[in-house]
């Protein structure tokens, strides 16, 4: 059921893209920056998870409001590694478009949700 659910096929698609990337940091910060980026993307995932297996509207919220601030996490780090010149324009400019891409299903999703 997961695999036809689009925001969490996209958010695979996304973290499948990121591990390789964060590979190519420098050594010293792959585990310290590069780490806090894939776990947030991972906890986004699992976020993703946790919402969709919520029955009740008021968790199924709360559980897309952790999702969003754990988007919110993955955006600022991988701005940080831009900046750092850790991610190249093209890296930042896919990045950027993935995550744009999953906050507006994940607002779609909230929207959707607060409506029923």
């Amino acid at each position: 059921m997961l695999e036809t659910f689009q925001i969490y096929t996209k958010t695979l698609a996304y973290i499948v893209w990121l591990f390789p990337a964060v590979n190519t940091f420098p050594k010293a910060q792959r585990f310290v920056l590069g780490q806090q980026l894939e776990n947030a993307a991972l906890e986004f995932l699992k976020q993703v998870i946790r919402a969709n297996n919520q029955t009740a509207k008021a968790d199924r919220l709360a559980e897309l409001k952790r999702a969003d601030v754990e988007l919110a996490v993955v955006r600022a780090l991988a701005r940080v590694a831009y900046e750092l010149k850790f991610l190249s324009h093209g890296q930042f400019v896919f990045a950027t478009g993935a995550m744009a891409e999953l906050g507006k299903m994940l607002g779609g999703w909230q929207k959707q949700t607060a409506s029923v």
